[in-house]
């Protein structure tokens, strides 16, 4: 047997609430939240919260589906899209079969589009220099290696001194430092970072050689394309 909170969803939904106001008004914690959306269990208490959040009764929140169901629920690959914007790449890779366990978008206008579109969605509407530095499995709910999927393209910054170390230090300062600390902190199966075409020639190819350079430190080899106007890399761990 297992869990589902679809009913949970869809009752947000009719009360026009997202997961982040559930859980502010709630208290739940972002480990309840995170397991929530992964149809895992979570304590009574939690449940109870919820319940008397949105004055509903458990049945309303929960219940308790065949095997058969639950494989096919969770049998999905998981990804964590940063620097989302409103959504576009995050809608493709929703098309390709992913499950979204969140989204960070610093904008507020493209994060409510987000939110609109995709109520079921966690959409963290903040800097993501306040999230980079967490412990991220605690705040997701995954241990490092699990995800199999870290998405976005952060906007890059010329590295000045880039060059000298070609490492995370050079990157310091940038957005992509904080892309940077995700991947090696969660340790995705995989991860693809979109961005423009530019980015090849970006103060004069040191900005793009840094990055490279991280990717491979941190223990991935690289793959990139040139699609239309824009340059999209996947990137896929190395064999063990």
């Amino acid at each position: 047997m297992g869990i589902c909170y679809d009913r949970l969803w869809k009752l947000l939904i009719d009360k026009k609430m997202n997961r982040t106001e559930l859980k502010e008004a709630s208290g739940i914690s972002f480990n309840v939240l995170a397991r929530l959306g992964k149809n895992e269990p979570v304590s009574f208490e939690s449940i109870e919260k919820i319940c008397f959040t949105l004055n509903c009764n458990i049945e309303d929140v929960v219940e308790i589906q065949r095997d058969k169901v639950a494989e096919n629920v969770s049998k999905n690959d998981t990804t964590i899209e940063l620097f989302a914007g409103a959504g576009g790449l995050a809608l493709g890779i929703e098309k390709a079969g992913f499950d979204t366990l969140g989204l960070i978008e610093f904008d507020q206008d493209a994060a409510d589009s987000l939110k609109i579109n995709r109520p079921n969605w966690w959409v963290i509407n903040d800097d993501i220099a306040n999230i980079s530095c967490l412990d991220l499995e605690d705040y997701f709910g995954i241990e490092k290696g699990e995800l199999d999927l870290l998405s976005g393209g952060a906007p890059c910054q010329a590295f000045s001194y880039a060059g000298k170390r070609l490492g995370l230090e050079d990157a310091r300062g940038t957005l992509f430092y904080h892309y940077a600390m995700f991947l090696r902190k969660l340790q995705p199966k995989m991860f693809l970072f979109e961005n423009v075409r530019g980015l090849l020639t970006h103060d004069h190819g040191r900005t793009y050689a840094t990055i490279s350079n991280i990717f491979e430190q941190a223990g991935y080899t690289i793959q990139k394309k040139v699609l239309n106007a824009g340059i999209m890399e996947c990137h896929r761990k190395e064999s063990v």
